[in-house]
């Protein structure tokens, strides 16, 4: 596996692969899924490595290609992570509160009917 990482404020679309910029605002990572870390299968990354812009991008330092992920990769994972382990409990919380709201209006309208 090969990391690829963005050190300039460019994307760049080579061969089907959307390289990877130094920083993405929270919309571009939220809705566009879109990351400072890409990476890259041993597949993908021999299709790719002899290209004329990839070559050229690497000796200007415009990107920077790793063999281990970087520690920003892992820290945006672990947010992730925490991001959806906190929706889950929200999503429980309000199906909870949601049961019992329905619960209270059936026997609202049993009261109501009389029975």
């Amino acid at each position: 596996m090969k990391y690829i990482t963005g050190t300039h404020q460019q994307e760049y679309h080579i061969d089907g692969v959307i390289l990877p910029k130094m920083k993405y605002s929270s919309e571009e990572k939220e809705r566009r899924g879109r990351s400072e870390v890409l990476g890259l299968t041993d597949e993908q990354w021999d299709k790719l490595k002899d290209n004329k812009v990839i070559k050229e991008l690497i000796s200007n330092g415009h990107i920077l290609i790793t063999d281990t992920a970087p520690v920003s990769a892992y820290q945006e994972t672990a947010s992730l992570r925490k991001a959806l382990q906190d929706s889950e409990e929200e999503r429980k919380r309000l199906e909870s509160e949601a049961i019992e709201t329905i619960t209270a209006l059936q026997e609202e309208i049993r009261i109501l009917k009389g029975e």
